[in-house]
């Protein structure tokens, strides 16, 4: 848990978070994009809502393992992997859309496609 605004990576909430640890963060830095408000930690607008986070999270046990659970989940998904994974999937659907465009061309390089429009 970091209450520091300048954090701008977010190493230790994503450590954290694979811990299955719901981080609580502050609305300003990097670290709020890594956490989904109410979902895999909390995100906290002053020190007040840091506190009042802080303290549901002591409180309410099935809400803090949840909470948790899903914040592991998120981060298994930011592996170099899945990054690779979707980024070679973008590609493809991109070249499909130009082979795509492409066919449609007639001899002349007109695009077939405008016509049935």
């Amino acid at each position: 848990m970091t209450a520091h605004s300048l954090t701008k990576c977010g190493n230790v909430v994503l450590e954290a978070m694979a811990s299955a640890v719901p981080p609580v963060v502050a609305a300003a830095g990097g670290p709020k994009f890594l956490v989904q408000h109410g979902k895999t930690g909390y995100i906290a607008r002053n020190v007040g809502e840091f506190v009042g986070c802080l303290l549901d999270l002591h409180r309410q046990a099935p809400v803090r393992f949840e909470m948790g659970a899903e914040a592991r989940t998120s981060v298994q998904r930011r592996s170099w992997d899945s990054v690779f994974e979707q980024m070679y999937s973008r590609y493809e659907s991109h070249f499909a859309e130009g082979t795509e465009r492409e066919n449609a061309r007639g001899p002349e390089g007109i695009a077939l496609l405008s016509r049935a429009q």
